[in-house]
């Protein structure tokens, strides 16, 4: 009888899923970023209502959520600005194209210019603490501070590779190249003053990188085939060890936005116009095309239980995590 028993509720369990596949997309609020038309280059949360968001000659702020955005007083209102981190509510760093490098101690309302030597283009920032960061770049840049950039210390590759994304586990740190002829995944495990490159199986063009709670690590891009290139995630459940892979079907070199809502719930984004949302609810086991915006947009940002997705045309568009079919087994069995 026990068996039985539970014959029927996996039967529920897999009916349930079925006729509940399409009903998990999210409802998107579009908004815009008054009088700017210019590219978004990325979005920044430090709690439930108090998010940045970076683009070209500006920084933006909001405490609502994203609702309503205001500038914040930068140094120089012709760098574009591409990637910005905060280490606590009152510090914050920015990077920029040029080198450019800023830094704020009030909350983000002003930012002031602080000089990183010889770097060119600077893509990225992983901070540890209020004063101790890494930050990454163009042709295999990568510098650290650990005294809130009063001084740095070079730890550059010998490469032209691009490092675009990082993420860190404690001492274990990963960063993805976006350059075609080097590998796409590097590894450090002494807090990145060391880097060695990935051989994951697959030639991939690296554009974003992600690790959960749980400990699976995800790197979205695009692989390298003959004739035609396939945008590819790659999942590994013991820290880069090993691999499993799934492509897209349509011919691609536009996958660049990945970002995990919690363990389970991730969305990666192919850029174009109309941009596409793939989803995935089970952990990246499986990825759905599930919505398209009709903007040219390339990231994807999680936070909060909300996901923020971002491009050209300073627009934003926003939508609460949906994650109301996602059913435990142990809830049904």
């Amino acid at each position: 009888m026990s068996e039985l028993i539970f014959k029927m509720k996996l039967l529920i369990l897999l009916l349930l899923i079925l006729f509940t596949n399409e009903s998990y997309s999210e409802v998107w609020e579009s908004i815009n970023i008054p009088n700017y038309e210019g590219r978004i280059n990325s979005i920044y949360f430090i709690n439930e209502t108090t998010g940045f968001a970076t683009g070209v000659g500006n920084i933006w702020k909001t405490t609502n959520k994203g609702t309503n955005w205001s500038s914040t007083k930068v140094s120089s209102p012709l760098i574009s600005y591409t990637s910005l981190k905060m280490s606590n509510d009152s510090i914050g760093y920015v990077t920029g194209n040029s080198g450019y490098f800023m830094k704020s101690t009030d909350s983000g309302n002003n930012w002031v210019y602080i000089y990183i030597p010889n770097v060119d283009d600077l893509y990225n920032i992983y901070c540890f603490s209020e004063n101790e960061l890494l930050v990454f770049g163009r042709y295999g840049k990568i510098v650290r501070t650990t005294n809130g950039g009063n001084s740095w210390i070079n730890l550059s590759i010998e490469t032209v590779a691009t490092f675009r994304d990082a993420i860190f586990k404690n001492d274990i740190g990963y960063i993805v190249s976006s350059n075609s002829n080097f590998k796409s995944l590097w590894k450090s495990t002494n807090k990145g003053s060391n880097w060695q490159e990935q051989d994951i199986g697959r030639d991939i063009i690296g554009r974003s990188i992600c690790l959960t709670n749980s400990g699976f690590l995800y790197i979205l891009g695009t692989e390298i085939r003959i004739p035609n290139f396939q945008g590819i995630i790659g999942r590994s459940t013991n820290l880069g060890i090993s691999w499993s892979f799934q492509n897209f079907q349509n011919p691609s070199i536009s996958f660049y936005g990945m970002d995990f809502a919690d363990d389970r719930v991730g969305y990666c984004l192919e850029a174009g116009n109309p941009s596409k949302i793939y989803k995935t609810i089970d952990s990246g086991n499986s990825w759905n095309k599930k919505d398209s915006l009709s903007q040219n947009l390339s990231q994807i940002y999680c936070k909060n239980n909300y996901v923020y997705v971002y491009g050209d045309s300073g627009n934003i568009f926003r939508a609460e995590v949906n994650t109301s079919n996602v059913i435990s087994m142990n809830s049904i069995i």
